[in-house]
């Protein structure tokens, strides 16, 4: 793939100006062909991936005491000793189970991709 001229003078000026006090570095969209200032682009559209975090485990710390304090009634004979109170407690309890192991299992990958790119950056 060539590149003219005009673009390998733009990304020695960016690299020339790395660095530099009071100078902002211009930034080359790839296949734009537009130069924008470093810190312009636009901010992502949803929620962001720490706000997602923090409501899954906020979600799975509740299903948690929910479960907690299903089988605390259940053992003190607060919800009774029907077999549809014995049910609840136990699907709060697989569900609680479950989600904890999704967000493990969601806490594994991020590690593994962690490591993986400091692997590769020495």
């Amino acid at each position: 793939m060539a590149m003219d001229n005009l673009t390998i003078q733009n990304h020695l000026r960016t690299l020339a100006g790395v660095g530099q006090l009071g100078q902002r570095p211009e930034l080359d969209i790839v296949g734009s062909g537009e130069i924008q200032p470093l810190g312009t682009a636009e901010e992502p559209a949803g929620p962001s991936f720490k706000a997602m975090l923090t409501e899954s485990i906020g979600k799975v710390n509740d299903l948690m005491n929910e479960s907690d304090h299903a089988i605390d009634d259940l053992a003190s004979g607060k919800a009774g000793n029907t077999s549809n109170n014995v049910h609840h407690a136990m699907i709060g309890l697989q569900k609680a189970d479950i989600s904890f192991r999704m967000l493990l299992e969601a806490r594994n990958k991020v590690m593994n991709a962690y490591n993986e790119v400091m692997r590769m950056t020495t």
